[in-house]
């Protein structure tokens, strides 16, 4: 993984509902990772001068197979136990509403679901870290330089960084970034 995969990867979707299989142990975090942008991005804007591009439009997923749409009924069903707001839509559904759409068997329609625009997130959240003190380095992170007890930094290719707290924000590469093997002093 090279610096930004993560980010451009996601390419701003925010789609806890959409993405999200019954019984997801991950579920939560997303939604609360949707609610996160809801809540701060007027903050962002306010602090930093970047609008994240927020769009509260909801994400609709075209389903074409009859298996997609009984799988569907039962994510919509779970989410409203859970009182999210979703609905499947019949074919005839999305044509009136879609119309520019194509044929399709129906669809999964999360409203609650929205965008950002990734690229000005990171400005922004770099922005706002570093107006807290955060310091970036650009140095490739190698080994997790642990003590007996506790991470006490990190190995880079450069050289060994202490810190008191570390952030590990590669997303779905955090588990290759950085190993978790032991380096010694």
């Amino acid at each position: 993984a090279t610096s930004g995969d993560a980010w451009r990867a996601s390419a701003g979707i925010l789609a806890a509902q959409v993405e999200a299989q019954p019984n997801d142990p991950v579920f939560p975090i997303a939604l609360a990772g949707r609610a996160f942008y809801r809540r701060n991005a007027a903050l962002l804007r306010d602090t930093t001068g970047i609008d994240i591009g927020l769009v509260e439009c909801g994400i609709l997923q075209l389903l074409w197979q009859e298996r997609e749409l009984d799988e569907a009924s039962a994510r919509v069903a779970v989410q409203r136990q859970h009182g999210l707001r979703a609905d499947l839509l019949s074919a005839d559904d999305v044509a009136e509403g879609w119309p520019w759409l194509g044929p399709c068997a129906g669809a999964y329609w999360s409203p609650e679901d929205a965008a950002v625009v990734p690229d000005r997130v990171v400005a922004a959240l770099r922005a706002d870290a570093a107006r807290l003190g955060a310091q970036f380095i650009g140095d490739t992170a190698l080994a997790l330089d642990r003590g007996e007890y506790r991470v006490e930094g990190i190995v880079g290719a450069e050289r060994r960084y202490s810190a008191g707290a570390i952030v590990i924000a590669a997303g779905a590469w955090s588990g290759a970034s950085v190993s978790a093997r032991s380096s010694s002093s």
